[in-house]
């Protein structure tokens, strides 16, 4: 079985290219688009808590003290999304599964911006328990029983904004979206080095009709190989 993770921050086209790889599978695959972030719910609702605390002036004592907490919630959704990809597998019969939203990419985006604006990371052992939890969960997310194709569709801020402005959509802070364009790249390079016996990486800079197809007939061709 394939999985394909298309990675990207929001409005970079990341459904639409879902929407395309389906249509093209579809004729001679079972293919199953689901979303992998359960971990968000529990996420607002540790910034929520956040929110209540921002007055307090030792805020950043209060979120290290905190940070074991948003550690272990994490966690937590990332087991709902590995218990929902694992049923889905089962039950749908899948030979490909689309994930749309990022998977553990957008997870770990969002962990570690979160903590480095609240200031934990600066304790020394909550940093060694945020590498201990990246390193957990790429080792979890990415087994050998699978083949994985990570699509990064990446756009810059200023692209994203008309892209908004058009669409009359909310937009991500800007600060967000380098962080996430940024830790994106180093985290598909380290998948490239240590799990490139059964993981590829494809980097879309262009969102045009000829890269988008380009794309859903590289994937058919990796079906027939595996």
């Amino acid at each position: 079985m394939i999985m394909i993770i298309l990675v990207g921050p929001q409005g970079a086209g990341k459904t639409t290219l879902a929407n395309i790889i389906k249509k093209r599978l579809s004729k001679d695959h079972k293919v199953c688009v689901v979303k992998l972030i359960d971990y968000t719910i529990l996420h607002h609702t540790y910034l929520k808590l956040l929110r209540i605390l921002a007055k307090n002036p030792s805020n950043e004592i209060i979120f290290a003290r905190l940070a074991p907490i948003y550690v272990f919630l994490h966690l937590v959704g990332y087991v709902i999304s590995r218990i929902k990809f694992v049923t889905y597998s089962l039950t749908k019969k899948c030979h490909v599964i689309v994930e749309d939203e990022g998977y553990v990419f957008k997870e770990l985006a969002d962990f570690y911006f979160i903590m480095g604006i609240t200031g934990a990371l600066r304790n020394r052992f909550t940093k060694y328990g945020a590498r201990s939890f990246l390193r957990f969960l790429f080792r979890a997310a990415f087994k050998k029983m699978y083949h994985y194709i990570i699509i990064y569709v990446d756009a810059p801020y200023e692209i994203l904004l008309q892209r908004y402005i058009m669409t009359k959509r909310y937009i991500e802070p800007e600060a967000y979206i380098n962080f996430q364009r940024f830790l994106y790249k180093i985290l598909l390079q380290y998948v490239v080095a240590y799990r490139k016996d059964f993981c590829q990486c494809i980097h879309i800079r262009s969102m045009d009709v000829k890269s988008l197809l380009s794309i859903a007939d590289f994937i058919i061709n990796v079906l027939r190989m595996v």
